[in-house]
């Protein structure tokens, strides 16, 4: 499993923002969801995801909320957002693209928690739902804040890189269906993890996400966690360079680099 790093307390920069001590660990199995996305027709980009107690920091319980912040939401099935078992899940219609900001805040407020480390992890990442000879492909780009720390992904990855360095996209190649989703975070198998990538986020409280889907087929469910293990090789590529606050936390980041590989 993936070494956890502790970092010093950041200061809150602005009222209503909470900063935590510790790596923010998500646990979309253990939350419970509300959700009005996509609920109103006329409007398609109203409405939210909350998980809510999907973590827990020094006894302060904490949410994650997604909203709508580019583009237009469609969705193919509505009653599929929400949760997957171990896994957050958002359902978008073919043929979309849309941009949402996933926020940490404190349990059933709107103040941000700003984390000093959290991981978010995207899952089967595929091609599929074959429609008059054209394969629905799923595609998705962080949209850079300054937050996106590294991503790991396999070393045979079955996903195509693109986009640049700081705001990287993440395209599908092959084929899936549901026989071969994963449904452990934590236990995949080689294909589900070439399927995988994993980001880790520093001193932020939210991230944007771009989602996309071609033509073809009739929608896609997004599956991500807070976490993932990878057991086949990886490879870690550093996005940007932490700013600690000492010399010896540079030291310490770099050692969390090293032992990621390590335990690849």
């Amino acid at each position: 499993m993936k070494e956890k790093l502790f970092l010093p307390i950041l200061a809150a920069s602005a009222i209503g923002v909470t900063s935590v001590e510790s790596t923010t660990l998500l646990n979309f199995g253990g939350s419970s969801v509300s959700s009005d996305l996509g609920a109103n027709e006329n409007d398609l980009n109203a409405g939210s995801i909350r998980w809510s107690n999907i973590a827990s920091v020094e006894g302060q319980a904490i949410d994650l909320v997604a909203v709508v912040s580019s583009g237009q939401y469609q969705a193919a099935n509505t009653a599929n957002n929400g949760l997957n078992g171990a896994f957050g899940q958002i359902n978008i219609q073919n043929d979309t693209v849309v941009e949402f900001t996933f926020t940490i805040v404190e349990s059933g407020t709107s103040n941000a928690v700003v984390a000093s480390s959290w991981d978010f992890a995207f899952f089967d990442l595929d091609t599929g739902g074959n429609k008059d000879g054209i394969d629905n492909i799923e595609t998705i780009r962080v949209v850079d804040n300054g937050s996106l720390q590294s991503y790991v992904k396999t070393v045979d990855s079955e996903l195509t890189v693109g986009g640049s360095v700081l705001d990287p996209s993440f395209t599908a190649t092959t084929s899936g269906g549901a026989t071969d989703n994963p449904t452990d975070p934590t236990d995949m198998t080689p294909q589900q993890e070439n399927r995988s990538v994993l980001f880790t986020l520093t001193n932020t409280s939210s991230f944007q996400l771009q989602m996309e889907t071609t033509p073809g087929g009739s929608g896609r469910n997004i599956l991500f966690a807070g976490e993932a293990v990878f057991k086949t090789p990886t490879e870690t590529v550093v996005v940007a360079v932490p700013e600690p606050s000492s010399t010896a936390l540079l030291g310490l980041a770099g050692v969390g680099l090293i032992l990621r590989r390590r335990r690849s």
